[in-house]
């Protein structure tokens, strides 16, 4: 397995798990703790986990308290409301967006538009969906696309439905 396979791998532990041993994380990549380890750094320092002493720590987990997740469940069921009969959907960067992504319930006949390659790959790996990923400047911290080539793609392409991160808008908007 290729670093980059592990990289994913690792995050997608932490998505199920929030605290994870270097040793688990070993047992299940069936790879050594020294090569668990030189992936948590490079991953840590990426910004895309915490390196704790003896094993890594989810971003997610550190940045939500008990509150935001019922928030975030709720703000979940809302968005999943509006899916229906929806086509084309773009889903913007991050944890929420990337919740969102694994509950739709997507067919051949959907299209996914997105800025995240944790999203991109979720979905070209687990669903049928078709999937365009706009370009842009690489955002490490969130594995993102953005700035003008990305919003240039974006203004080309046309959705039924278009679901922004929280924390990519405020009072002022987008």
């Amino acid at each position: 397995m290729i670093p980059a396979e592990r990289h994913q791998h690792i995050l997608d532990a932490l998505a199920d798990e929030s605290c994870l041993s270097l040793a688990a994380l070993a047992e299940r990549l069936r790879v050594s703790v020294m090569t668990i380890r030189r992936d948590v750094a490079e991953l840590s320092a990426s910004g895309a986990l915490i390196a704790v002493r003896g094993g890594v720590k989810s971003l997610v987990s550190v940045a939500r308290s008990r509150e935001g997740v019922a928030e975030s469940r709720s703000l979940l069921r809302a968005a999943l409301s509006y899916v229906k009969e929806s086509r084309v959907i773009f889903l913007d960067s991050g944890a929420l967006c990337r919740q969102l992504a694994q509950q739709i319930p997507w067919t051949a006949e959907m299209t996914a538009v997105t800025n995240d390659f944790l999203i991109a790959g979720d979905i070209l790996r687990d669903t049928p969906a078709q999937l365009f990923f706009t370009g842009g400047e690489l955002s490490r911290s969130d594995h993102s696309c953005y700035k003008s080539l990305a919003l240039a793609s974006l203004g080309s392409l046309s959705f039924e439905l278009l679901y922004l991160s929280p924390t990519n808008w405020s009072e002022r908007g987008v």
